[in-house]
């Protein structure tokens, strides 16, 4: 992922390992960029790739009721990470749009910058790692979602299954009480 190449998160991983090891990595590289250690736009796409891929391992492990607490805690730093990668992604941005102004007044005075199409491709490459990290956040939302939807189902037939054995238990103690 460090080098820019997306890797998909398998079922059958060990899911709490990996997202432990995946998220110290993402923890590094945030601290980096939020401490200037670590240039953004270097880092910017690494850290998409990060929170994709620990999102998805994320999905994996959102099912089991022993990890939930954990679960819970990742979102949780997954939302926060998402939010400083969302806000690095718009400074990028920013400073893109500011280079694309300032080079394009330079040319109005009638001097000649040379960085445009490296400037179009930072752009365009800021652009896709920003639709990526939408796309996750939106992913992780559905999931969230849908592990409510389960765990609600869950309890409502936890709760019947109850309602049942109550009857039976009653029913039997009724015919019970009849036959003495």
């Amino acid at each position: 992922m460090e080098n820019g190449d997306a890797v998909p998160a398998y079922e059958n991983d060990t899911q709490m390992l990996h997202l432990d090891s995946h998220l110290t990595r993402l923890d590094f590289y945030v601290e980096g960029v939020n401490s200037g250690q670590i240039d953004p736009r270097e880092s910017y796409e690494v850290l998409v790739l990060l929170h994709g891929h620990s999102s998805e391992h994320l999905s994996f492990i959102e099912g089991d009721p022993t990890l939930e607490l954990q679960a819970n805690e990742i979102r949780q730093v997954l939302q926060q990470s998402g939010e400083i990668i969302h806000n690095v992604g718009k400074s990028l941005q920013a400073e893109q749009r500011d280079a694309q102004q300032a080079q394009q007044e330079a040319q109005v005075a009638g001097q000649e910058i040379g960085e445009q199409t490296t400037a179009d491709a930072e752009a365009q490459r800021i652009d896709e790692a920003t639709l990526k990290l939408d796309a996750h956040r939106t992913n992780l939302k559905i999931a969230e979602e849908k592990h409510r939807d389960d765990m609600r189902i869950k309890s409502e037939k936890a709760k019947q299954d109850l309602a049942i054995n109550d009857a039976k238990a009653a029913q039997a103690y009724s015919q019970k009480a009849q036959q003495v």
